[in-house]
């Protein structure tokens, strides 16, 4: 592995966790950006399965994400310096705030205003993720079938999360079990 390669994954994921705001899905469409577009390390499938993982996985989803991301492309190493990386300016900002915090802060009326920009700007940046992601999730109409029946369940009928992560594990594995032994037999 370069280590030009390992210093870009690692100052990568360090500019990421600097400038997301809004949580760990709001760092997606710069890995999708900085990953795929411009460094053709990966791909959009990937990106999926970053996504996927990262949220199927217990623990932060930016840490999930960095990990996962810094394995696919360097293995254990690119996944400590992508992981510290994303890690360290969090640390490092709150380090700082903790010398200089004051309670009056919370209250100030600009500073409220402006995680209320951050909040549609990181909302506009998941959804346009989403829009573009969809062509790789929805690629069967079994895919089709499974994510409305996921939406549906829990718009219409407010269904635990958890259990809808369950039934769609469960229903597409047996989906694709039972396609697969449809193929050997024929």
């Amino acid at each position: 592995m370069a280590k030009q390669q390992l210093l870009k994954i690692f100052f990568t994921f360090f500019k990421i966790g600097l400038f997301t705001i809004g949580g760990g899905l709001a760092m997606i469409p710069i890995i999708q950006d900085e990953f795929v577009n411009k460094q053709k390390w990966l791909n959009d499938q990937d990106v999926t399965n970053v996504l996927a993982l990262s949220q199927a996985l217990p623990g932060v989803i930016a840490i999930n994400s960095a990990t996962f991301v810094g394995y696919k492309i360097a293995g254990i190493l690119g996944s400590f310096l992508a992981t510290l990386g994303v890690i360290l300016p969090s640390f490092i900002i709150i380090f700082l705030l903790s010398l200089f915090y004051d309670s009056n802060i919370t209250q100030n009326l600009y500073i409220h205003k402006a995680f209320v920009g951050f909040n549609a700007g990181v909302t506009a940046l998941i959804f346009l993720t989403t829009v573009r992601m969809l062509k790789n999730i929805l690629n069967s109409n079994f895919a089709l079938f499974l994510a409305i029946l996921t939406v549906s369940s829990v718009l219409l009928f407010n269904t635990d999360i958890s259990v809808v992560v369950l039934v769609s594990a469960t229903l597409s594995y047996l989906y694709h079990y039972i396609k697969a032994l449809r193929e050997v037999q024929s």
